[in-house]
């Protein structure tokens, strides 16, 4: 098996994707993922690929779709995830309907 130093994956990263390059030659962060994924997958090397400095949910998803196998998420973003308006909606129906005995275990909601 060879093995890749960092200049051979940046050159096979560059001919791969052929964009236009600005300062650090990214653009998107899951666009990046996705050519990082690429690239290792065609290539057939072994390696995890950690999606980190993730910012919302919405990169989560991405990141979790594409496959990566580890992701560094802050615990804003993961307590963004657990909070729908809908979930707060459902849950304060729920407190309404119930039982006197019980109310003061649903009082925060």
């Amino acid at each position: 098996k060879r093995s890749y130093n960092e200049n051979e994956i940046d050159r096979l990263y560059k001919k791969l994707v052929s964009v236009e390059y600005c300062d650090d030659g990214i653009y998107d962060g899951i666009e990046l993922l996705e050519s990082i994924i690429k690239i290792y997958r065609s290539y057939n090397f072994k390696t995890k690929i950690i999606a980190a400095s993730i910012r919302n949910s919405f990169q989560v998803r991405k990141s979790a779709e594409l496959g990566v196998d580890i992701a560094t998420i802050p615990f804003k973003v993961l307590k963004e995830m657990m909070s729908h308006y809908k979930t707060r909606e459902g849950m304060k129906k729920f407190v309404q309907d119930v039982v006197p005995e019980y109310k003061s275990i649903f009082e925060e909601f």
